[in-house]
């Protein structure tokens, strides 16, 4: 009964051990008069993190207005000291994070004509490295592409918004359920 306080404490003390310069994600409104920084969310110890390429010093800026491939290898790098803080902070906690069911996704876009798409793993291949707990060798953290549909926390998700994958899936679930 005590395991979801504890893991609440846990969870306050590695955020609040984080720096404050830790990479973050950053989003601002339209008019500039909202602007939230955040690390991500966590849902017992199911956690998503991230960071954005702007910052709150400069919230406009986005991927792709300077060297674009530059500034993808600067966002990934700090996506992987994000997580990489996390990691040795969880680690210390007597936690562990399991690379093997972990992924991240980047989510770049390509305007023409005014209209933005998704660009895919193979037009901004990227990769992202992490050690976890005591072993020193850093292994490839799975990377999904951001219109893939993933099964987070029983339910299934697309960065991208797309609910189609998800759609197919709960269809053919329910299907299956349907015949017992």
């Amino acid at each position: 009964m005590l395991g979801p306080f504890l893991w609440l404490l846990c969870f306050i003390l590695i955020v609040q051990s984080l720096q404050p310069s830790t990479p973050r994600l950053h989003h601002t409104s339209v008019n500039n008069s909202i602007k939230i920084s955040h690390l991500g969310e966590s849902f017992v110890d199911d956690t998503s993190l991230g960071c954005t390429h702007s910052t709150p010093e400069d919230p406009i800026r986005t991927l792709g207005e300077g060297n674009a491939s530059q500034e993808l290898t600067i966002t990934v790098r700090q996506l992987q000291q994000l997580a990489q803080e996390w990691e040795r902070l969880l680690f210390s906690t007597g936690g562990a994070l399991n690379l093997n069911k972990s992924f991240w996704f980047a989510m770049t876009w390509k305007w023409k004509a005014g209209k933005a798409t998704l660009e895919t793993i193979s037009q901004w291949p990227e990769n992202l490295y992490m050690t976890s707990g005591s072993e020193p060798a850093a292994v490839p953290v799975l990377r999904v592409d951001s219109t893939s549909t993933y099964r987070t926390l029983g339910v299934f998700l697309t960065p991208s918004g797309d609910t189609t994958g998800s759609y197919s899936i709960v269809k053919e679930q329910s299907e299956l359920y349907a015949t017992y």
